[in-house]
């Protein structure tokens, strides 16, 4: 993170960084491996830093929208601090270990809010009927089972060709493209600046 982070400042890179404080890193609570806010990091390296609950929707769409808009106006790098909790262990194998370091007071604190179920709130307040809400939740389960179920039988049929997995992943079209524009493009030779060491 730090050297990406300091380059992305450095250069003046329009990028977004999502960091997300989910109040523990694999085993140990955040007071324990961290000194201060994370906010305090977009100061370090000289960026903009936006700070949202991460668990409230209409908040991080607000941030990202606004860190966006920073960036795409050449104000450089935008560090977004979504604060969350992370519910269960790293991985299945410290899901107990999890359950020992954190208090039950914070499992249930974070557990009423769930961003789901905040939204669904919000929205029912705001006059969306609940039937609404349940066609929609329906509709979502659907599409996640059938695409499950097309991914899982997909192993069955032929393997995609290995060319594909450059496809999507360069600006551009992607059909009918050469091999050599396939390559990310390096930057003019005085574009960058080299300084020599000590």
């Amino acid at each position: 993170f730090h050297e990406g982070m300091n380059l992305a400042a450095v250069l003046h890179v329009p990028a977004i960084y999502v960091l997300q404080n989910n109040q523990i890193a694999l085993g140990t609570r955040f007071e324990q491996h961290q000194a201060g806010p994370f906010t305090a990091w977009a100061k370090a390296y000289g960026v903009t830093g936006l700070s949202c609950a991460g668990n409230n929707v209409l908040d991080t769409y607000a941030a990202t929208k606004l860190a966006a808009q920073l960036a795409r106006t050449g104000h450089g790098p935008v560090i977004i601090f979504a604060e969350t909790f992370r519910m269960g262990g790293h991985a299945t194998h410290d899901e107990n270990d999890a359950r020992q370091i954190i208090s039950k007071a914070m499992f249930e604190y974070w557990g009423k809010r769930d961003p789901i179920g905040m939204y669904e709130s919000y929205l029912e307040r705001h006059g969306v009927p609940k039937t609404n809400l349940e066609q929609a939740e329906a509709k979502v389960i659907e599409e996640i089972a059938r695409a499950e179920k097309e991914a899982l039988e997909s192993r069955d049929r032929k393997m995609p060709e290995p060319e594909t997995a450059i496809q999507g992943v360069y600006a551009g079209q992607d059909s009918g493209r050469e091999e050599t524009s396939t390559k990310p493009r390096r930057p003019k030779a005085n574009s960058i600046r080299k300084t020599p060491s000590i």
